[in-house]
């Protein structure tokens, strides 16, 4: 009888502390999931970041319309505190002035260092904003006010072939001045069905 009192004790506990954690705010985690449903289109672009605890998107397994036709790990770019908005995708390194049909990139990326937090959104590349001599890129448009802009420590970026994602210095915690961002992607070619 004693031990059946002190199972149910315990049962009793853990249900209050379920109800508790269930009737405090949101979790981050809860947050996370309708900034994903928000944020990411059936297409896989879209563009979301997150705390660094929390698990990035996959990889959409198909879109329609499209096949798969690479997909990248283990890739690495350098951000510096103060730096502009800085491209990556090499592939997109003169533009596209093609439609933004032909092809979409997705890209999961994580910032090495949890003190620090990085800005992302894409934009057009195009030599009618110039061309960077030293880093052989194409100029950018300019990041309006209105962009869809994230930050935080590990994203999901997507979009068509007509723009490039870009990274920025974001917030820190004063513990290092340039941070290694690593990122994975993959692109994705228009293949209507006839």
């Amino acid at each position: 009888m004693k031990r059946k009192a002190s199972v149910l004790l315990a049962i009793n506990g853990l249900l209050i502390s379920l109800l508790f954690s269930a009737c405090s705010s949101p979790s981050s985690n809860d947050a996370s999931i309708a900034d994903v449903e928000n944020s990411i289109s059936a297409d896989g672009t879209g563009n979301v970041a997150f705390n660094g605890n929390q698990n990035v998107p996959s990889f959409p397994k198909q879109i329609a319309d499209y096949e798969l036709i690479e997909t990248q790990s283990n890739q690495t770019i350098r951000i510096f505190v103060g730096d502009d908005w800085k491209p990556f995708l090499e592939r997109y390194r003169e533009g596209n002035s093609m439609s933004c049909q032909p092809e979409i990139w997705i890209v999961r990326w994580k910032s090495n260092n949890p003190g620090i937090t990085l800005k992302t959104t894409y934009t057009y590349l195009s030599g009618e904003y110039g061309f960077d001599e030293d880093t052989g890129w194409m100029g950018f448009a300019p990041i309006g006010s209105d962009e869809k802009i994230s930050i935080g420590q590990t994203g999901y970026i997507g979009g068509e072939s007509c723009v490039s994602p870009v990274f920025q210095w974001g917030n820190d915690d004063g513990s290092a001045t340039l941070v290694d961002v690593y990122y994975e992607y993959q692109i994705w070619n228009y293949k209507p069905k006839i």
